[in-house]
């Protein structure tokens, strides 16, 4: 009973942290915290996905934002992103994580993909992706056709999905892909969509 309490406090204190994420200092307090947590219970899929969602900001936010002295902090961040909701998908959707790692075809991943798989494959991807950018041309190339089958199957599946996610990401895809020039008009077209949907989201 007293472990079971301590780890209640543990919890809400990491919770407090992810709260006050808009502060840097606190933002990656919370990811401290979090990870302890996971140490604990690592089937916590509530906890994978918050974690997943603060290295994001983190990475994507707070250390891109510092520029060339923390690049190596921001790849690292969005590589633990991506294992964390990999660890949460091996619990929602098994059979999907295994699909992906076997180098499954992608019309199988895709028919794999349901609801319960929405928010870790949604982070996996996001993370994913960012891992490329930020690391070499060839990296956004291999995973590429991924994580556009993801968000596609994500748009039929959970359009509204944070803030019209699934559009939003479409919407940046089409502005390159066919490459160099895109398809500006599907861009636009998604980026509309998005808006609408979540007119009230900065990204």
């Amino acid at each position: 009973a007293p472990d079971a309490e301590a780890a209640k406090r543990a919890l809400a204190d990491a919770d407090a942290l992810y709260a006050a994420r808009g502060d840097a200092t606190k933002a990656e307090a919370g990811l401290e915290a979090y990870e302890k947590l996971l140490v604990a219970d690592p089937t916590n899929t509530a906890v994978r996905i918050k974690v997943a969602r603060l290295y994001y900001l983190v990475s994507d936010g707070y250390h891109r934002l510092a520029g060339e002295e923390k690049e190596g902090a921001m790849i690292a961040g969005f590589e633990r992103g991506m294992a964390h909701a990999a660890a949460a998908l091996a619990v929602t959707s098994p059979v999907l994580k295994r699909k992906i790692c076997t180098g499954a075809p992608m019309a199988d991943v895709v028919a794999s993909l349901d609801e319960r798989a929405v928010e870790p494959i949604y982070w996996f991807c996001t993370h994913m992706g960012k891992y490329g950018l930020a690391k070499d041309l060839l990296e956004v190339l291999s995973n590429k056709d991924l994580i556009f089958a993801v968000m596609g199957k994500l748009q039929s599946l959970k359009p509204d999905y944070f803030h019209f996610a699934p559009d939003r990401y479409l919407g940046g895809y089409y502005t390159k892909v066919p490459f160099p020039e895109g398809d500006l008009a599907r861009a636009f077209a998604h980026f509309s969509a998005s808006i609408k949907g979540a007119p009230a989201y900065l990204a």
